[in-house]
């Protein structure tokens, strides 16, 4: 066999060895979603994020957000605050598996307690919220493992995400 030709076919096999690494780590990447235990449930209504406060505690407002955790994962959030705290539920649109959060929110500043739905603590979020805009880290329990949280409130006319991606 020429030179030429056998330095061709081990150029052809490396760069089909590189291409094969590359498509690997990246169907790596998109798989390792982070863990949940929540079964999947149904969309959250109003009614159902007035429940969350204690009888004769009125909710000042609902909100509804979408958005990402490190900008991969889609999410669905619906919280409703009393003025001092909020109360809702995140939900990640892929697997429909929904998240109770509850926490204080103080100038601005939020601090979420993420439970799945049997109550037990699963992480917690803290940053920014401006009414409209959600800027936060999103940890596990143990505080290991971080990702950056950004929402949006949907504005009127628009939906939750569907499923398709």
């Amino acid at each position: 066999m020429p030179r030429f030709v056998s330095s061709y076919l081990k150029f052809l096999v490396i760069l089909l060895l590189l291409t094969a690494c590359q498509d690997a780590l990246m169907a790596q990447k998109k798989e390792t979603a982070p863990l949940a235990v929540a079964q999947p449930m149904p969309p959250v209504s109003d009614s159902s994020i007035q429940k969350l406060f204690s009888n004769g505690v009125a909710v000042k407002w609902i909100k509804r957000l979408k958005g990402r955790i490190d900008d991969v994962y889609l999410i669905d959030l619906v919280l409703g605050s009393d003025g001092r705290n909020c109360k809702g539920y995140l939900t990640y649109v892929k697997s429909k598996t929904r998240f109770s959060i509850q926490g204080p929110l103080d100038n601005g500043q939020l601090s979420l307690e993420e439970r799945d739905l049997s109550g037990n603590v699963t992480g917690q979020i803290k940053g920014s919220f401006d009414g409209t805009k959600l800027n936060a880290s999103w940890t596990n329990k143990a505080n290991t493992v971080g990702s950056k949280l950004d929402a949006e409130e949907l504005q009127a006319g628009q939906a939750f995400s569907s499923n398709c991606s």
